[in-house]
């Protein structure tokens, strides 16, 4: 198993939806929860990697909107 890709997806996400705020571990894992809740009243869902580099939005238990932040950045 390539242990490259797990990784990699060891960063902390915050999931925000409404007033709630969900703290997860992994890339994978905020996507799934951020689909999920925003399929709950066709909710806006907004997620964002602590240190701030990846910011999505899913409306609908969809990816609406989806930026990286590429300046400076270094594989890690």
């Amino acid at each position: 198993m390539d242990t490259t890709i797990l990784e990699l997806d060891n960063h902390t996400f915050n999931v925000q939806h409404g007033t709630q705020l969900h703290t997860v571990t992994g890339r994978a894992e905020a996507v799934t929860l951020a689909k999920q809740l925003s399929r709950e009243g066709n909710a806006r869902v907004s997620v964002e990697r602590q240190d701030g580099k990846v910011q999505m939005m899913f409306t609908g238990g969809s990816l609406d909107s989806f930026n990286c932040e590429t300046r400076g950045f270094k594989a890690e």
